[in-house]
């Protein structure tokens, strides 16, 4: 992929997004969609994920104050590992992002990167495409599997969400941050991305889709304890460890 050295970093950013969302969704998607307008709605939301997909390492590259030809430099070795992925690949609930940018460093490392440019920042920037990615992916292998279902939301849903994240990220964060502040941002938006969601097989449900962790949290009902019987105890009169033996049963 090539960058014009010229282009602010959120424009060869969105670049970016936009060439390999349309490598992994929008050239399949497009073969298996007959109807125009349907097509072209698709390919509408894959366009619109890419571009809040991007935000991320925009504001990444943008932390670390890289200048366009360094980003330039940085994405192009970008491209090679991303270029790697699939949708199965990133679809797989059986790999966490974490695992999936390992395989892919093994697979391309980053060995042609100008030396000013360390590999810690390649392999961060790395794990931010590969998490939305991941987000995406099963969303939209689930969409594909539904034929492209009109009532299947998920897609805006992964997009509001995608944006919302980088309204909180941009809201959080400060113009010129000093060195530690730099690290701070990148940290948060890795952690705020990273558990954003749940993966779903932890409950029992029958998908392998992510779901907004907020989505299933329930308040719990604590009920109050009578710690006034309990305090009045003397320690000598708390159970023996042969009479709990002898009550609850010893396995050993």
């Amino acid at each position: 992929m090539e960058h014009n050295q010229t282009e602010p970093i959120a424009d060869q950013v969105i670049g970016f997004f936009s060439e390999h969302f349309e490598r992994i969704f929008g050239d399949p998607f497009r073969q298996a969609i007959q109807e125009t307008l349907r097509r072209k709605a698709v390919l509408r939301q894959i366009d619109e994920s890419a571009d809040a997909a991007s935000q991320s390492l925009t504001r990444l590259l943008v932390n670390e104050q890289l200048d366009n030809n360094e980003a330039t430099c940085l994405l192009q070795g970008l491209a090679s590992a991303v270029g790697m992925l699939d949708l199965e690949r990133i679809a797989n609930p059986n790999i966490s992002p974490e695992a999936l940018v390992s395989e892919l460093l093994q697979e391309q490392p980053p060995s042609d990167l100008s030396p000013e440019l360390q590999q810690a920042l390649f392999r961060v920037a790395l794990h931010s495409i590969v998490q939305v990615l991941t987000l995406v992916g099963p969303v939209m292998a689930e969409w594909r599997k539904l034929s492209f279902s009109d009532s299947f939301e998920l897609p805006r849903k992964i997009v509001e969400r995608l944006n919302r994240i980088s309204e909180q990220m941009t809201a959080q964060g400060r113009p010129n941050p000093a060195e530690d502040e730099r690290y701070e941002l990148i940290y948060r938006d890795y952690l705020m991305q990273r558990f954003y969601q749940v993966e779903a097989g932890t409950v029992k449900m029958a998908t392998n889709l992510n779901v907004d962790l907020r989505e299933l949290f329930v308040m719990p009902k604590v009920l109050p304890r009578n710690t006034e019987a309990e305090s009045a105890q003397d320690a000598s009169e708390l159970m023996s460890l042969d009479t709990a033996r002898q009550r609850f049963g010893d396995n050993h």
